[in-house]
């Protein structure tokens, strides 16, 4: 197999394991990937689950993890497989709002089309994208909850 991105080397390595929850430092991680993390990565939005990172994507996101409890201040994280979450074996930091995930089974069967329903509604892939970009930045507290409101109207009304 050719890597693509130095990030599958992640997710080679949380692939190949058997647990379901793994807590690692930012130096364990600089480890396996055999070179130094980004400067970006000591930013909260790095460790984002965000199929728009593509580190994310090709790194963890791509085999079924996802990132939890990161604590930037101590260089430390946890990567949990979606199944956990999804099986209530997890348990998020208290405040903390959880939305209920659908099966693995459901997912796979039902995605081609949902994607498909998602993309028409949004107009096109590039205008989906968009939305997802204007959705992060509230997420990360970039922009308000008014102004979230705002830019979807707007990205909305100026769909094709």
């Amino acid at each position: 197999m050719i890597l693509q991105s130095k990030y599958e080397k992640l997710a080679q390595y949380l692939n190949g394991l058997d647990a379901d929850k793994v807590t690692m430092t930012f130096d364990e991680i600089e480890g396996v990937l055999g070179e130094s993390l980004p400067g970006a990565a000591m930013k909260r939005p790095w460790w984002a689950n965000s199929a728009t990172n593509n580190h994310a994507l090709n790194g963890w996101l791509d085999v079924g993890w996802e990132t939890a409890n990161v604590k930037m201040d101590d260089g430390i994280l946890d990567f949990i497989k979606v199944s956990q979450i999804s099986s209530g074996s997890f348990q998020p930091r208290e405040n903390v709002r959880t939305y209920p995930r659908r099966s693995r089974s459901s997912r796979s069967n039902s995605r081609s089309v949902d994607l498909d329903r998602i993309v028409q509604r949004a107009g096109s892939v590039d205008n989906l994208q968009k939305y997802m970009v204007v959705i992060e930045r509230y997420l990360f507290g970039e922009i308000t909850e008014m102004e979230l409101g705002q830019e979807l109207r707007r990205l909305f009304h100026r769909r094709p």
